[in-house]
């Protein structure tokens, strides 16, 4: 093998590992907005104001609630599957970035 190929060879690792990474983060981002938001729905349904929680597409009657002072949800946000799949996918990226890094670290 060349110097060129082994470059590219180990560019190539170098390169899975930052997407591997940057897919992380982005799973831990989406992780960290669906607990906000979960954080959000569970203030307000423990609040004085439970009437304020809708879910879109649902019809707000202002005479309970003013305008302006509904607050929206997703209905997606209690998914299940979505939390599931979210979840796994986190483990399964920081298992692969493990790996990546553990066969990297002899070249280093």
């Amino acid at each position: 093998m060349t110097v060129q190929e082994k470059h590219a060879v180990l560019g190539k690792a170098h390169a899975e590992l930052k997407a591997k990474k940057e897919e992380l983060d982005f799973l831990r981002l989406a992780a960290y907005q669906l607990g906000e938001d979960l954080k959000r729905l569970g203030f307000i349904l423990s609040s004085q104001e439970p009437e304020r929680a809708f879910f879109n597409g649902a019809s707000v009657p202002v005479q309970i609630v003013p305008t302006g002072k509904a607050v929206l949800f997703e209905r997606t946000i209690f998914d299940a599957d979505k939390f599931l799949e979210l979840t796994e996918g986190i483990r399964q990226a920081m298992l692969s970035i493990k790996d990546m890094e553990e066969r990297l670290a002899p070249i280093r």
